[in-house]
């Protein structure tokens, strides 16, 4: 993966968390296409952060196991 997909799929997320949106699915579609996330996978990601989170980029679930939370609008753990 290169060093844009790594930033949009985990710390986007975090950051996103201290400035809270929902997401709207063209928002989201525009920066998964400006992280250069294949055309063909979108429609995925799209789906799992609507699933996870609501596209609620202030998201926070937990704790869970091991006191772990979860964040953004990809519910990413962080122990």
């Amino acid at each position: 993966m290169g060093p844009k997909i790594l930033f949009t799929i985990f710390l986007l997320p975090l950051l996103a968390s201290t400035n809270g949106k929902i997401l709207t699915d063209c928002d989201l579609v525009r920066e998964l296409q400006r992280a250069k996330i294949s055309n063909t996978l979108i429609s995925n990601w799209v789906c799992l952060a609507k699933s996870e989170s609501g596209l609620d980029t202030a998201l926070v679930t937990g704790p869970k196991t091991a006191s772990s939370y979860s964040y953004g609008i990809f519910q990413m753990t962080v122990c």
